[in-house]
């Protein structure tokens, strides 16, 4: 698993994984730079500096990584099923997700009753306390209701809490990754196995999915064209929404015209509370998708995303937003291009020195508050990220000894320069790099 991890970080992060683009641009994943803004800690451990056993599962070994797998593999099956049978529902898409799972888990006997019984149970408990604690409110989610001193004694005189316990306890059977901390404090830590299946199942009846003759795929790959960098996205669904002919005499066959194909990109929001409108204006997953493209190499059409769509899972609200021509272009450039410099300098600020509750819903909350605190091992001195920067460092002695024959001294610069733009090297970094091969070789 260590080779792997180690071969993944370099395809990654030195410039040979170009899938979508084939552009001399650096490729950046939109994830990564959306990780970087909320803690550059969520990227330090999926480039595995600490443990490469993280870098290769990620946020799927949480249960909140689960509650989004089972919705977009539910969305996937849905709509390879729904196309031969028409009555099929989403509601059963998902109920054969979770039991495949259990089944894999050799779970299913243990916990398929326990955990449709904690959803129902949950749900009805969660309603009538909404109503008696915030009457005529619709703002509080059941999150942040859970994590009031009211329903958790709430949950333990209804015996709801033991439930969950049991239900969590078997965890360890699924390979999720767990934190133990006492009940007074559960609250304040990433969901379990009870909370991620309920928390799915409530989603889904909110889901108010497109007609399936329109959609082209979920979990699509997409690409943005800045100007320093390949930024690569991945839409949760696209759909058509329309073409418009291109310019000369019409072809009889309408999908032959030349034409572009406009789409709408759905992005799937997991959040508790939908992002006010305010915060949406600059959310840079919209400017990404409202300027991104189909992957070249399988969509060979013209294509414009003449729509971004938000579906806001726990509340069933969506919100469309039109793309304008440039419209942000500049912000995620310079944006993209920090975090680019940020990640190859290995200049990493933790988001939890501003305290621990701070860090409650993410994903990485029990790799970085384990057994061995992560701020123990954590290390900011350049020659340390020089020293985690191993393949960075072999690649630039492989460079080295392939193309430092060459006579003419702007080769030898065309040469080195072509290297910093593949690998994203900064200036600063390959200086680094430069002064450790020579202390090696002294």
């Amino acid at each position: 698993m260590e080779g792997l991890a180690a071969e993944r970080t370099l395809n990654r992060f030195v410039g040979s994984e170009m899938t979508v683009s084939d552009s001399m641009k650096f490729p950046l994943d939109l994830e990564d730079v959306m990780d970087w803004a909320f803690c550059p800690l969520r990227v330090w451990w999926k480039r595995g500096k600490h443990d490469s056993k993280v870098a290769d599962v990620g946020s799927s070994c949480t249960a909140d990584g689960l509650v989004r797998q089972s919705i977009l593999a539910a969305i996937r099956l849905y709509y390879r099923a729904v196309r031969k049978r028409a009555e099929f529902t989403f509601e059963e898409s998902l109920g054969l997700i979770w039991r495949k799972w259990l089944n894999a888990w050799n779970l299913s006997d243990i916990l398929a009753r326990p955990l449709v019984d904690y959803q129902h149970r949950r749900r009805s408990l969660l309603c009538r306390f909404k109503a008696a604690t915030f009457p005529g409110q619709n703002g509080a989610g059941y999150r942040s209701l859970m994590r009031t001193r009211q329903w958790r004694e709430l949950a333990e005189s209804h015996r709801l809490s033991n439930l969950r316990r049991f239900i969590d306890s078997q965890a360890k059977n699924t390979g999720l990754e767990v934190i133990g901390l006492p009940d007074r404090e559960h609250h304040g830590s990433p969901i379990g196995l009870a909370d991620a299946y309920s928390d799915s199942v409530d989603m889904a009846a909110y889901i108010r999915l497109p007609e399936a003759s329109s959609v082209i795929g979920v979990g699509v790959p997409m690409v943005v064209d800045l100007p320093s960098v390949s930024l690569n996205c991945r839409a949760d669904i696209v759909r058509e929404i329309g073409r418009s002919r291109g310019v000369g005499r019409p072809s009889k066959d309408p999908k032959r015209t030349g034409g572009i194909l406009k789409l709408e990109t759905i992005l799937l929001i997991f959040d508790e509370e939908f992002p006010s409108l305010q915060g949406l204006a600059r959310d840079l997953r919209i400017l990404a998708f409202g300027k991104a493209r189909l992957d070249p190499h399988k969509h060979a059409e013209r294509n414009i995303v003449e729509r971004v769509s938000l579906y806001h899972l726990p509340s069933g609200e969506h919100q469309d937003f039109t793309p304008r021509l440039h419209e942000g272009l500049e912000l995620l450039d310079s944006i993209s291009s920090s975090v680019l410099t940020g990640m190859h300098q290995s200049v990493y600020v933790p988001r939890m020195v501003c305290g621990r509750e701070i860090c409650g819903g993410c994903e990485y909350y029990v790799h970085c508050f384990s057994a061995t605190d992560v701020m123990e091992v954590f290390a900011a001195t350049p020659m340390a990220h020089v020293d985690a920067s191993h393949p960075d460092l072999d690649r630039l002695m492989a460079f080295m000894i392939d193309n430092f024959s060459s006579v003419s001294r702007v080769d030898d610069l065309r040469a080195i320069l072509e290297f910093m733009v593949k690998s994203g090297s900064s200036p600063e970094g390959l200086l680094w790099l430069l002064e450790k091969i020579e202390a090696e070789r002294s």
